[in-house]
């Protein structure tokens, strides 16, 4: 979505996680946002889980009791000589199929962005075709050749520009960073800026408590929940 975040906002936040390294990842709840933060910015972190919460109601309507629990945040910023891991296509395994990922661009750094594939076609790719990114060694820069594929969509592209924001599965969508490329004689001067959010899909009866560990197979009774990605609306 456009303008998740108002550029205000984004500076804001900014701002604060560039100035504060301790605080560049917060995990929850064994730390809060009220615990370690400065009351504006622990109130726009709040604010942020409740519209992402509201996102999730209105998705999953039939199922009232559904809660986006927020387990971690993370400030981070990438430029040319970043990991090139995360530019290529991957899912993230290491995390549950009910955890989302929403990350919000908090600058304007032209070149750079996220393309990600739909759950359909990401499920085409590995299912039919084989393609899970792992090991590491096995990522692709492209996945073109599949492109003929019966069902195929196009990956969306997320653009980085101020206050845009994703809400995605990153573990049943293959995604990847986009990072332009420092060409000879030329310098991309402008790293891009990003607020990572992970969030658990759980129920109103479930504590917090019971949403902190993303190893522990937590939450697979849920499985009719999956959803292909979509872009956050306000």
């Amino acid at each position: 979505a456009n303008d998740f975040l108002s550029s205000g906002q984004c500076k804001l936040l900014s701002k604060y996680f560039e100035s504060n390294r301790h605080d560049l990842i917060i995990n929850l709840p064994k730390v809060t946002p009220q615990s370690t933060l400065p009351v504006h910015v622990s109130n726009l972190l709040s604010s942020i889980n409740t519209r992402v919460n509201n996102i999730m109601a209105e998705h999953f309507k039939p199922r009232s009791n559904v809660k986006a629990v927020p387990w971690r945040v993370h400030f981070y910023r990438t430029g040319t000589s970043s990991s090139t891991l995360s530019n290529k296509w991957h899912y993230d395994f290491e995390v549950s199929r009910n955890c989302f990922f929403l990350i919000i661009y908090l600058n304007d750094a032209p070149g750079h962005g996220t393309l990600i594939y739909d759950y359909h076609t990401s499920k085409i790719i590995s299912e039919e075709h084989g393609y899970l990114s792992v090991p590491n060694a096995y990522r692709a820069k492209s996945l073109n050749f599949y492109k003929d594929l019966q069902g195929y969509v196009a990956p969306s592209m997320l653009t980085a520009s101020t206050g845009k924001a994703l809400l995605f599965s990153p573990s049943m969508c293959l995604h990847k960073g986009v990072i332009p490329l420092q060409e000879l004689n030329e310098v991309v001067t402008t790293d891009r800026k990003i607020l990572h959010m992970s969030f658990y899909l759980t129920d109103n009866k479930a504590t917090i408590e019971s949403c902190v560990d993303p190893t522990g197979g937590l939450l697979a009774n849920l499985e009719n929940i999956a959803m292909p990605p979509f872009e956050a609306q306000q």
